[in-house]
């Protein structure tokens, strides 16, 4: 999901993309592209240009220009730039104006807009341990990477990448490894949500997590999708498998 500029709420499903115009109540499918509504989405990023990148699961990203109405398809095929997988899982820009694309099984790449190149990050030439990447998000003056190895740290002046922490039952670690959704709150506190490990979550102050057992409230592994902020302060939302959405007022 996407709140953007306008105050519209991108909604990407298994079946197409739709838009909910929050302050007139409108909603729609978005039809500016051809048997749209079969795609599975799973990636939306508008970005500084007022540009829309979206993302599918096994047709690459497409990229929407509301201004012109103008349309640009990216897949592992493209001429120039190109990506190494169509199944992706996350789009993100940094303060430079890069985009990175995680894909679902062949890692990340950056896309240099401005040089026009394109560089991937692997098992095979970086530090990941995966190539499963779930989530990009920027902290810090960082980027972080949530993969189904855990959490890791890139540093975008040096492209180096570090493990943030190892699964461990010790106070402030990740209590499980497969990281799925990422969010930073108003305060800069860092939350982090796993498969099945619920929610952990870390203050700007220092770099130690806190695990929020929900699971035990509701009796089940809590599955966690993705976490964002939405309507009252204080309060954030995420989506789970079987649970459906939880508002947590912490």
């Amino acid at each position: 999901m996407l709140v953007d500029s306008h105050d519209r709420l991108w909604i990407g499903t298994g079946q197409g993309l739709y838009i909910y115009d929050i302050p007139t109540g409108d909603y729609h499918s978005f039809q500016h592209i051809e048997d749209f509504e079969k795609k599975g989405i799973t990636a939306i990023c508008e970005t500084h240009d007022g540009k829309f990148w979206i993302g599918t699961s096994g047709d690459g990203v497409w990229i929407y220009d509301a201004q012109l109405r103008a349309l640009n398809h990216l897949t592992d095929s493209s001429a120039g730039t190109r990506l190494s997988g169509n199944s992706v899982s996350t789009i993100y820009e940094d303060v430079k104006g890069n985009i990175w694309v995680g894909r679902k099984y062949t890692g990340l790449c950056r896309i240099d807009l401005l040089q026009n190149t394109v560089r991937f990050f692997t098992q095979t030439n970086s530090s990941l341990n995966s190539n499963s990447i779930r989530q990009i998000i920027g902290y810090q003056d960082q980027l972080l990477i949530g993969t189904f190895d855990g959490l890791y740290v890139l540093d975008p002046d040096t492209d180096e990448i570090v493990k943030h922490s190892d699964v461990s039952l010790k106070r402030g670690f990740l209590n499980h490894f497969s990281v799925y959704a990422l969010y930073v709150d108003k305060s800069q506190m860092l939350w982090v949500g796993t498969y099945s490990g619920g929610v952990n979550y870390s203050s700007a102050l220092n770099d130690r997590f806190v695990f929020h057992d929900q699971a035990s409230i509701l009796n089940t592994y809590l599955r966690v999708y993705g976490i964002m902020a939405c309507g009252i302060p204080g309060e954030v939302y995420i989506s789970t498998e079987g649970v459906g959405v939880l508002v947590y007022d912490y």
